[in-house]
């Protein structure tokens, strides 16, 4: 899965996902498309749970 430094939050995303990474929290992405270069789907909204 890739996620694109041109998407309008993606300072906000890349923190969310390094964020959930080091905490272990869970995370659900929408994915809208592939990217052409590689072929790996683009992330293009998160979805957080707090428990």
């Amino acid at each position: 899965m890739s996620l694109r430094k041109d998407h309008a939050l993606f300072k906000e995303m890349y923190a969310t996902l390094l964020s959930a990474a080091h905490t272990g929290k869970p995370i659900s992405g929408w994915v809208n498309g592939c990217d052409a270069t590689f072929g790996t789907p683009v992330l293009t909204r998160l979805d957080l749970w707090f428990k």
